[in-house]
């Protein structure tokens, strides 16, 4: 079954990282992929790292959070998937290292997508409610990440969760957290937080029981949390490093580097973790560090039905809505200024909106 083909408005982006709205032709579709509509994309910490020139990626277009819409269908997938439904595709492949969308290969910001039998078959392509908000399903990738966050750590049974980072994924694990625990058992801890000494003594000194710390900060202030977290953490605790760990030369946080480089998409079920010993010797605290790449497809879909039934009290989350004309303009100020501020408010999650059209501005 064949939809009417259109050209592909494309956020691309040069090696400098300059962002311009521009077509492509979207070829004949092969007989083992599908062509996706792409309803609404975000912009998450990843990317605005790379905008901001804090880490190298390949793709020419970013992005890895999207709601889409199947628009075409290859002959071999007729009894998988039928035009109009509604999709994601899972950006990290468990057995395929080198399929990392928006980063190794080209992104969801863009009108179309093509999606090619290899994917396919590694289930990449993960159904969707078709009543989901498809400005709030942006939030599916990034609530799945913290799903299976809060699952490792909620498995400690810790007194009280502690996040340092305050962007969406840590704001989405605190949530799930607190329908746990309560939110007077949760501390959200952002850079300025951290840079404060006061404060710092502060969230530091709540650590000091049986607790679970997330860390989902960017990359350059990650290993400085994790050190801080593993110093002042009580006996039982376990650390999750949800963002990207540069070890440097300390020993332990290389091994920490290498338990979550093993735990992918979910698998292990049961995340390596490095157990260690800490303090005084004779009255040790134990401390467990783990760490993860990646979300299994069962994620994403517990995340969607959440959304569904919580979408307006997580929209909250969602900080601006664009079209892509006007995200061009947001991405390019973000690469030359570095500066998170839009509308008098700080971009926490940005949703492109596909939908309204994708015109020269």
């Amino acid at each position: 079954m064949t939809a009417t083909r259109a050209a592909a408005w494309v956020i691309e982006r040069t090696p400098q990282n300059v962002f311009s709205q521009v077509t492509r032709p979207v070829p004949r579709l092969a007989h083992d992929e599908l062509l996706l509509g792409v309803e609404t994309a975000g912009l998450c910490g990843t990317d605005i790292q790379v905008v901001r020139g804090m880490r190298t990626e390949a793709a020419s277009v970013l992005g890895h959070e999207a709601v889409c819409t199947v628009l075409e269908v290859g002959a071999r997938w007729h009894d998988r998937f039928a035009v109009g439904d509604r999709v994601t595709v899972n950006p990290t492949a468990r057995t395929d290292p080198g399929f990392l969308l928006g980063h190794a290969i080209d992104g969801v910001w863009a009108s179309r997508l093509i999606v090619s039998g290899p994917v396919i078959e590694l289930g990449q392509v993960v159904p969707l409610p078709g009543d989901l908000d498809p400005i709030v399903g942006v939030l599916v990738e990034p609530l799945a990440c913290a799903l299976y966050s809060w699952s490792i750590l909620a498995a400690a049974r810790p007194a009280r969760l502690v996040v340092l980072g305050d962007g969406s994924v840590g704001r989405l694990v605190a949530w799930l957290a607190a329908r746990d625990l309560g939110t007077d058992h949760v501390l959200i801890a952002g850079r300025a937080e951290m840079d404060d000494p006061n404060e710092r003594l502060r969230v530091m000194g709540v650590m000091n029981t049986c607790c679970g710390v997330v860390v989902a900060t960017p990359r350059d202030s990650t290993a400085g949390c994790v050190l801080a977290a593993m110093e002042n953490v009580g006996d039982g605790s376990v650390i999750d490093v949800v963002g990207g760990l540069e070890p440097g030369a300390d020993p332990v946080l290389q091994r920490a580097a290498e338990v979550r480089a093993q735990n992918v998409c979910g698998d292990p079920q049961d995340p390596r973790m490095l157990d260690l010993e800490l303090g005084d010797p004779a009255t040790p605290r134990r401390v467990r560090v783990t760490g993860h790449r990646g979300v299994a497809p069962g994620h994403l879909s517990r995340a969607a039905a959440l959304l569904r039934a919580h979408g307006e009290e997580l929209r909250t989350v969602i900080t601006h809505e664009v079209t892509p004309p006007q995200a061009v303009a947001v991405l390019n100020d973000l690469a030359t200024t570095g500066t998170r501020d839009l509308a008098g408010r700080r971009i926490l999650k940005l949703v492109v909106d596909f939908r309204t059209g994708a015109t020269t501005p």
